[in-house]
């Protein structure tokens, strides 16, 4: 699963950003472009990507999936995570803790919800202390 544009949109609003891979053209990696969303295509060989692949790259909104959120979270922020999964509940729970002992708190249906959360409420917190 990726994230829905709508999603995306919120979280650029409160400063996410990942530039390795926002305008990437790799194989598999999902973008919304010209009002639908579009995967890059192609073999997983070394390839290059069609002239339309990379037009879509471009100019096109990234959709990230769960392992990109999570690579997110490693790559630019330092906070340790747990995640837990509650079967009675049929929930994920996620809490990221910064150095500082401070911890920010996020929960959905799927894991993807969970990181969008996780990930809105960690940027939001940068955006509204300009850090």
């Amino acid at each position: 699963m990726n994230l829905t544009i709508d999603m995306m949109r919120s979280l650029k609003e409160v400063g996410f950003a990942f530039e390795e891979f926002e305008h990437s053209c790799n194989p598999g990696m999902v973008f919304f472009y010209n009002h639908s969303e579009y995967v890059i295509g192609g073999k997983c060989d070394g390839s290059p990507c069609s002239e339309f692949d990379k037009i879509v790259a471009l100019e096109g909104t990234w959709l990230p999936d769960e392992s990109q959120l999570m690579l997110w979270l490693q790559w630019k922020e330092s906070y340790d995570l747990l995640i837990k999964y509650i079967d009675e509940d049929m929930y994920f729970y996620g809490e990221a803790t910064n150095k500082a002992g401070e911890k920010i708190c996020g929960s959905g249906p799927d894991l993807l919800c969970c990181f969008y959360k996780l990930i809105f409420k960690i940027c939001r917190a940068k955006f509204n202390n300009n850090i």
